[in-house]
């Protein structure tokens, strides 16, 4: 068994093409669901849902290719069905991806923070594997996926995060030339050895830096919400400090603090509170997650930044209706 999917016992119709490879054998009408959720789940990393639009089911294929840190995979069907990575899924998620989304043949509806983006054939968009998405497939379609961590797509280019839900087509930039790139890879991929493979996959987040920056002029998204994305990534990068304060955030992000807070405002939601907000978050999280059940709520708590236990089960309870202990009970039910 390839070592990309170690682990993994595949239901019937899975077989490796080679030993950088696998495919899903062509999955017939009346597949047990079961089998679409864990072909699709293991395909890309992460956990998805499978609803049907049609009694049948229709009929599906799925192939990918690991390349060290990151995945390809190509997805075909008939449509009728609708893919969920619901907010639960979401929060489970152990690895962080950034993904973009092509298609090639048919069209499907996404929604995903808070937008919901119509992909047509030769359209691209980026997804974030932390946020809950939704995709409808109503009728034949071919989707290509290039997941990447979060981590190797912000090193080349930044500002990746801002662009989650925008939809692409061939209409402005270097755009045209971008998806043609997308539309190629897949057919030469699997000629390629890893080091080679490799080489495409920083090709592509080159290309799609260079290409997104060549945007910057005519899309909508301004200087002050490009430093708010930036301010956010490094308030993330330091929940777990309990001494972090608008203070320090302010000057090592060379701003005043006055200016932070007008930042902000226009979220709806004050630093303290989004700060707040996101380390209840990481801590729901870990109170989620099995891996981490011989933690105690005291780590966790500690772990993003709450020394103050009182004060941490009110605010988690407020957040979420539950005490942090009731609610890590519950989701073991």
């Amino acid at each position: 068994m390839p070592s990309a999917v170690q682990g993994f016992t595949p239901p019937d119709g899975f077989r490796p093409v080679d030993d950088r490879m696998w495919t899903s054998q062509h999955l017939g009408r009346g597949m047990p669901r079961g089998n679409w959720d864990e072909m699709v789940s293991t395909h890309t990393m992460h956990e998805w849902h499978f609803e049907r639009a049609r009694a049948d089911g229709g009929a599906g294929i799925s192939r990918f290719r690991t390349i060290f840190d990151s995945r390809v995979v190509a997805f075909s069907g008939e449509g009728g069905v609708r893919c969920l990575h619901d907010r639960s899924a979401a929060r489970r998620t152990t690895r962080r991806d950034l993904s973009i989304i092509y298609t090639a043949i048919g069209s499907g509806e996404l929604e995903i923070a808070g937008r919901s983006v119509d992909l047509s054939p030769g359209m691209f968009t980026i997804t974030d594997s932390a946020l809950p998405m939704t995709l409808d497939l109503p009728s034949h379609f071919r989707q290509i996926y290039f997941i990447f961590p979060r981590s190797r797509v912000l090193s080349v280019f930044p500002f990746a995060e801002e662009f989650v839900g925008v939809p692409f087509d061939r209409s402005q930039g270097l755009l045209s030339f971008f998806i043609d790139h997308l539309a190629s890879i897949e057919h030469h991929l699997g000629t390629f050895d890893d080091a080679h493979a490799n080489t495409v996959l920083n090709v592509t987040l080159d290309l799609l830096a260079m290409t997104l920056s060549s945007l910057d002029a005519d899309r909508m998204i301004t200087p002050r919400e490009r430093q708010l994305t930036r301010i956010k990534s490094y308030i993330e990068a330091k929940l777990g400090d309990a001494d972090l304060d608008i203070a320090t955030i302010a000057a090592d992000n060379g701003i005043n603090v006055r200016y932070l807070h007008k930042i902000f405002a226009g979220t709806g939601v004050s630093v303290s509170n989004w700060i707040r907000k996101r380390r209840l978050e990481m801590c729901r999280r870990d109170l989620d997650a099995p891996a981490l059940a011989r933690r105690s709520v005291t780590e966790i708590a500690l772990r993003w930044g709450f020394n103050d236990m009182s004060h941490f089960s009110k605010a988690f309870r407020r957040e979420f209706g539950a005490g942090p202990r009731e609610y890590r009970y519950r989701a073991k039910l």
